[in-house]
């Protein structure tokens, strides 16, 4: 069996569901599931994975068994916390708008992490069975957000990366 992108797995559910959200901001905005670069459109949002890592006090006292009946062979930590990259861009001749625009797309997208209902509904219901255990979303927190701005050749580059988390479980 070929791996394939389109598997059900975090964070690629979670970055998938975010997508068509992202898209709803403006027709006319570049989004991507991956890290911006040079070339994409003058408006763009990327999304991508950062980081996975375990919450060190919840492992379990040993592997137990797995809903197979079968011996795990170690200790999967019962929360998971994957960190998720959202940058924005906006390039602009006009250095006054482009960081009037910049600001309007970066609050947009912490706005939607926080407040979009159909957003919040797809990341409850998200939920992978894989090698006898269950993980299941749990919460999604927004993080720092940094500003970058840069002038090239009389063009302004405005950038924000935003970092939020998702913590699931797996039982």
């Amino acid at each position: 069996m070929a791996l394939q992108p389109d598997i059900n797995i975090f964070p690629n559910n979670v970055i998938s569901l975010l997508e068509p959200r992202v898209k709803t901001i403006d027709a006319d905005l570049g989004v991507f599931k991956r890290m911006l670069r040079d070339g994409d459109p003058t408006q763009s949002v990327g999304l991508f994975p950062i980081t996975w890592q375990p919450d060190e006090l919840t492992y379990e006292m040993d592997g137990g068994l797995t809903t197979l009946g079968q011996k795990r062979a170690a200790a999967e930590p019962t929360v998971g916390i994957y960190t998720i990259g959202v940058q924005s861009f906006v390039m602009d001749t006009d250095e006054e708008r482009g960081i009037g625009v910049h600001n309007v797309l970066a609050r947009t997208l912490r706005g939607l992490l926080y407040y979009d209902t159909p957003l919040a509904v797809g990341l409850r219901a998200l939920s992978v069975s894989m090698f006898g255990s269950t993980e299941r979303f749990q919460r999604l927190k927004v993080g720092v957000q940094r500003y970058l701005t840069n002038e090239i050749d009389g063009v302004f580059h405005y950038v924000s990366a935003l970092e939020c988390t998702v913590e699931t479980e797996t039982r």
